[in-house]
């Protein structure tokens, strides 16, 4: 968690406390969502820009985002498999 000094104004502690913490594989996911996308897109997105990360990894860091509420269900799709999936995109 972000932290501000004693000394701060009441603005900043409001501030350090509303500061979301993620990890580099969130933010990439995250960077990656620009663009609204089902898990499968998602890991084969962050394959080809050469990352790593398994497949369930990255599924886990997508709802990690969605539990911090800075990624959302846009709509549903249908996977390779002919079965309906989540389109994941940003908040907003």
């Amino acid at each position: 968690m972000a932290a501000a000094r004693k000394t701060d104004p009441q603005t900043s502690h409001e501030a350090a406390e509303s500061v979301i913490e993620v990890s580099d594989t969130q933010y990439k996911i995250w960077s990656l969502l620009r663009k609204p996308l089902t898990d499968e897109e998602l890991v084969s997105a962050f394959r080809a820009k050469g990352w790593l990360g398994t497949d369930s990894g990255i599924r886990s860091r997508r709802k990690d985002l969605v539990d911090l509420g800075v990624v959302v269900a846009k709509s549903y799709a249908t996977t390779r498999a002919g079965r309906r999936c989540v389109v994941w995109g940003r908040d907003a």
